[in-house]
């Protein structure tokens, strides 16, 4: 199942994908890969780097509240599936995809999380040769929550390739390049992460002040209609403890939760409000229908803004996507300002619920 987009020579894996972009994380996957900056993963065995991309890319994309890739328990079975070899993810980002894995690899490690909605992935179709860091950067615009990792094939023996992941080097996203050979020396940056698969274990190798990682795995084949596919299943019996960061001073404690100023409700619908409907929210709470008005609330205080978007019992919104659409709208100028979340609960019917 994949569709066309709107950029050329690419289309996307799922039907219309679109990431709930949330609150910003500071690691795509906890430990091993940053959401900033150029990282590598060293191919030893190409198989077995494929299905890992693969996993790799469903898990970004699906996020925390999809399903992932975790260590199985003591009866074989994998009841916390979010993750990735156990690590934690943030919430679901857009991924393009130019070489490292395809979508054979992809839909098979996403019917082994068992995941079956669309996810944001986005695949070149071109030639990697043929492929513009600019499309990158078409490719945010088109998937809503924006792509926050590339992942790239290179082959670092031939003329130009150190160029051509300079090209694609941004400040929007990670870019994981994945490659036979050592990272170049001209590429590795202070916070560069490197990756390295073997036939049977996946470890992290750099940077030098994070304790060594490394899980093992197999190789388990899926037949799809498509033809057959490896994934990658962890195995207990080869993986060493989790990660350990050093610092030389002490860790800092959290931060502080901002005060909010003023709290704007965002009801989707065309239902009017119940007469009860303002005491289930916080006192002064403001309520509007377009997200327009929201932003203009937003802007008219010097405080924190939180917006609350939720839907009454007849509007089928994706509120992932209005989420989307309203953090498009709050711009760079607003964001620092405005917390943006999706309420699990829905609007009263006017005409039958109680107040």
């Amino acid at each position: 199942m994949n569709t066309k987009t709107g950029v050329h020579g690419w289309r996307h894996y799922g039907e219309s994908p679109y990431s709930a972009s949330g609150s910003p994380y500071s690691a795509l996957v906890s430990g091993v890969l940053p959401a900033r900056g150029i990282h590598f993963l060293v191919v030893k065995d190409k198989t077995s780097a494929r299905a890992v991309v693969a996993d790799l890319a469903v898990a970004v994309a699906a996020g925390h509240v999809g399903c992932g890739l975790s260590e199985p328990d003591a009866k074989g079975k994998r009841h916390d599936m979010a993750g990735f070899f156990g690590l934690t993810v943030g919430a679901p980002k857009g991924v393009a995809v130019v070489g490292g894995t395809d979508f054979r690899g992809t839909r098979a490690a996403s019917l082994a999380r068992g995941v079956t909605s669309p996810l944001p992935i986005a695949f070149s179709e071109a030639k990697q040769s043929d492929v513009v860091g600019t499309q990158i950067h078409r490719m945010r615009r088109e998937t809503a929550g924006g792509v926050a990792l590339v992942i790239l094939a290179a082959d670092f023996s031939g003329p130009g390739a150190i160029q051509a992941v300079v090209d694609y080097r941004s400040d929007d996203y990670a870019l994981l390049v994945v490659a036979p050979q050592e990272p170049p020396s001209a590429l590795v940056e202070a916070d560069t992460h490197v990756l390295r698969v073997t036939a049977d274990a996946i470890e992290l190798v750099r940077p030098e002040s994070i304790n060594g990682w490394r899980r093992g795995f197999t190789l388990e084949a899926i037949r799809l209609i498509s033809g057959e596919a490896q994934i990658v299943r962890p195995d207990r019996s080869n993986a060493q403890p989790p990660i350990v960061i050093t610092r030389a001073e002490p860790i800092p404690a959290a931060a502080p939760e901002p005060e909010i100023a003023q709290h704007v409700i965002l009801a989707l619908g065309g239902y009017g409000l119940h007469p009860g409907e303002a005491k289930r929210w916080p006192a002064g709470a403001i309520f509007v229908r377009e997200t327009k008005d929201a932003v203009a609330a937003a802007s008219a205080v010097d405080g924190v803004t939180q917006i609350t978007l939720v839907q009454d019992h007849a509007t089928k919104a994706v509120l992932h996507i209005e989420q989307s659409r309203l953090e498009s709208a709050i711009g760079r100028d607003l964001e620092k300002r405005v917390i943006v979340k999706v309420s699990d609960k829905q609007l009263l019917d006017p005409y039958c619920d109680a107040a």
